[in-house]
């Protein structure tokens, strides 16, 4: 495998290589590739999809021995996201989507076998757990009820399902580097604390930003609700209740009067105390890390800020 040249630039040939190997289906291999490009997006989504380069190189790592993790990264990351628009039924295609899903899995851990065998032994290993847990969250997620749902579940299920596998991300980037226990530990908190920070602004952005259907028009259990919800009683969490039905019917009148109402009742506001709670806890996660630099961890401080922008100083 060639290694040679820009660390990002030589995931995406590490990735073609692979699927050059692998694959004897041309079609198959330009769906793989198709579903891929589509999670490139904006800045943050770029940074995003490096980030064991990002751990790795903070503590002096070499980031060309990075790349095959964080081509795995790249493609789990994918795939969580593909399972997730089938589960919500949000996929124009669920079936083809489902599929794709599922060879990226396997494109995950063809890439980390091209690690030394005692580095891929542990990151694979590390990785099998993140990826039960991160199920494991999707699952609650899936049985929840935003009448029943109370905002510390709602984190929980964040933790569970985001964290675990943002916390693998940037765990085994600075594995890479060698570090210490306590520095692991470190970077771990900061991929999980980054998990959540990314759950809280796909809700922030679900209700009150999205691009075509919105979380209330669609019904999914969001922390906005959640906490609204957790705040009203008797009739005036019934009128919420009816209101929310009727948007999830189509109602596009009682959409953005339900939008409204939860700026009222305080639920934008929340959502940004989380988000800087957990912003601030990535910090407090990161800074506990001794041998390193604020300068070699600054392209992780600015990811923060790139995932929800509202929540920075």
């Amino acid at each position: 495998m060639c290694h040679e040249g820009n660390p990002s630039a030589a995931v995406s040939r590490f990735l073609g290589e692979i699927l050059n190997e692998e694959l004897a289906h041309p079609a198959y291999h330009q769906t793989l590739w198709q579903f891929l490009d589509q999670g490139s997006g904006s800045t943050g989504a770029v940074s995003l999809k490096t980030l064991p380069l990002l751990s790795c190189t903070a503590n002096g790592g070499d980031p060309l021995a990075a790349v095959p993790v964080t081509a795995a990264w790249q493609v789990i990351h994918r795939a969580a996201k593909l399972f997730d628009d089938v589960e919500d039924g949000e996929a124009d295609h669920p079936a083809k989507t489902l599929n794709a899903g599922t060879g990226l899995l396997f494109v995950a851990h063809l890439a980390l076998s091209k690690l030394p065998e005692h580095q891929a032994w542990s990151i694979s290993q590390a990785l099998n757990r993140a990826v039960l847990h991160s199920c494991a969250g999707q699952h609650l997620d899936l049985t929840a009820s935003h009448i029943q749902t109370d905002p510390e579940t709602w984190l929980d299920i964040a933790r569970t399902k985001s964290g675990s596998l943002l916390a693998w991300a940037t765990w085994a980037g600075a594995w890479l580097a060698g570090v210490d226990e306590p520095t692991l530990a470190g970077y771990a908190r900061y991929g999980s604390h980054l998990g959540i920070l990314l759950q809280v602004a796909d809700d922030f952005n679900g209700v009150w930003g999205a691009e075509g259907v919105s979380d209330l028009a669609s019904g999914q259990l969001s922390l906005p609700v959640c906490y609204a919800l957790s705040i009203l009683k008797g009739q005036d969490r019934n009128n919420l209740l009816t209101l929310l039905e009727q948007a999830a019917g189509g109602d596009k009148t009682a959409e953005e009067t339900a939008q409204q109402q939860l700026i009222d009742l305080g639920a934008h506001g929340y959502l940004l105390v989380v988000g800087r709670l957990h912003r601030q806890e990535a910090l407090v996660a990161l800074h506990s890390v001794k041998n390193t630099t604020p300068q070699n961890q600054q392209a992780l401080v600015t990811l923060l800020d790139q995932v929800l922008p509202a929540v920075g100083d």
